[in-house]
């Protein structure tokens, strides 16, 4: 096992890794969170300034008129329309049949007691919702208007966004080991091509030493017998010994 940590290719892969892994780290805290927070603001902001337009209309409308109003302005906000009187005890005109979400809403009571339009996120459930409170007065009553709409859609597009960067993570991981390896077998295989061809010339070298070697013994042993024959007086042609040696010279050189 501390072979296997201690390898080349280990310790380049590891290093490959622990840098994407960073980046990818950087990536997805700069990018998933921020957006989710974009997603939310902007869909509040859709509900307040629809909020700020309905609540004209309701000021101005009896009672018995609210429900049909809640009704016809839900479809076309996108979002649940409630009027809740001031006692929160449960909306007295309301776009869905489920009126126990505002029963006592946190929201709703900040807005009566500030006197001004409220908004936020909060959880119904397993739901998350945006919800605007905006607080009016209709002739000797106190109401607050609320708009509600599931953050389903945003959500998704977040969790899309997660899946699409962690596949991304992974893939880069993997890349990274392969080409941690991949480096490491490339570089094994030319140290051991340079090692061979090292190899190789050490031998022709020592093989090409070896034979002039044995030329100059023999042309050695030549000459000392040609002078125990003793000088002569005419010029004698080169040996076959001389003859090799000036070519092994020439070609030497």
């Amino acid at each position: 096992m501390s072979r296997f940590f201690h390898s080349v290719g280990t310790r380049l892969s590891l290093a490959l890794v622990l840098v994407v892994g960073i980046s990818l780290g950087i990536v997805y805290l700069a990018v998933v969170p921020s957006l989710q927070s974009r997603l939310e603001n902007a869909r509040l902001a859709q509900l307040n300034r629809a909020a700020g337009d309905l609540r004209r209309q309701v000021e101005r409308e009896p009672e018995y008129a609210l429900q049909g109003l809640a009704d016809t302005e839900s479809r076309d906000i996108g979002a649940r329309v409630a009027v809740l009187p001031s006692t929160l005890t449960g909306p007295i005109a309301d776009s869905s049949s489920s009126s126990a979400q505002f029963t006592n809403d946190p929201l709703a009571a900040k807005a009566l007691a500030n006197g001004r339009v409220e908004s936020g996120t909060t959880v119904h459930g397993d739901k998350r919702y945006a919800e605007v409170a905006a607080p009016y007065v209709n002739g000797t009553g106190s109401y607050v208007l609320m708009l509600s709409d599931s953050l389903d859609s945003q959500l998704g597009s977040v969790r899309l966004v997660q899946k699409r960067v962690l596949q991304s993570a992974a893939a880069a991981l993997l890349i990274s080991l392969l080409l941690g390896y991949g480096g490491a077998w490339i570089r094994r295989r030319s140290e051991s091509r340079a090692a061979a061809s090292t190899s190789r010339s050490a031998t022709a070298a020592g093989t090409s030493s070896a034979i002039w070697r044995s030329h100059s013994s023999g042309c050695a042993s030549g000459w000392r017998s040609s002078t125990t024959r003793g000088a002569s007086s005419w010029p004698t042609p080169p040996t076959s010994c001389e003859r090799r040696s000036s070519r092994w010279r020439g070609s030497s050189s």
